[in-house]
């Protein structure tokens, strides 16, 4: 499933991709080879196509039929290069472990792991606003930089208006501080400093 926090989702609006996967001994994922890509729907539903499995699937790299077999698969959603810069991305890539049996019936029964129940992907919108400390009304004019606490960057800008602004450029687990450099006409500047991630 996918969610977008602050900002009303949209059919389409993001993109998601099942592969399948290699993993090494100690569960790493070293390579993957892409299935499907699907979209979300307006009420954020990701749905796969079904995976066919047959006697062939059974027969592994160096020909051998075995009666077990075990595949893994990645899920990820997929950032594009033009992706919204007022999103941050859930960067999370779920590993799926199937495990195949040969019933010697003529069927193949698969069980994949609990984590294939339940996904969920969470995008965020974050929104900030100048306000009246008084009456709480957005103050237009005040004119406010985002800063990257560990590199000292200014990564984004803004005048404050009538509505909240959306800021862009974050990215996850990364801590931000917001400085009024123009304060609105009328008011005196904000002296303090608003950190937050």
């Amino acid at each position: 499933k996918k969610t977008l926090v602050r900002r009303e989702l949209k059919a389409g609006e993001f993109s998601f991709v099942l592969s399948q996967a290699k993993v090494d001994a100690e569960g790493n994922v070293t390579e993957e080879t892409p299935i499907e890509t699907v979209e979300n729907d307006a009420e954020g539903k990701i749905s796969f196509s079904t995976i066919p499995y047959s006697e062939a699937t059974l027969v592994d790299e160096d020909g051998t039929i075995l009666k077990t077999r075990t595949l893994y698969y990645t899920i990820k959603e997929v950032k594009p290069d033009d992706a919204d810069k007022t999103v941050i991305y859930d960067s999370k890539v779920v590993l799926i472990r199937v495990d195949l049996a040969d019933e010697q019936n003529g069927k193949i029964t698969a069980m994949a792991s609990d984590n294939a129940k339940e996904i969920n992907f969470t995008n965020i919108v974050v929104k900030t606003s100048k306000v009246d400390i008084t009456d709480q009304h957005e103050l237009e004019g005040a004119t406010i930089q985002v800063i990257d606490v560990e590199t000292n960057e200014v990564i984004f800008e803004f005048v404050s208006g009538v509505e909240a602004t959306e800021i862009e450029n974050l990215e996850i687990n990364k801590v931000y501080r917001l400085v009024e450099t123009v304060a609105p006409y009328g008011y005196n500047l904000q002296e303090t400093s608003t950190t937050f991630r």
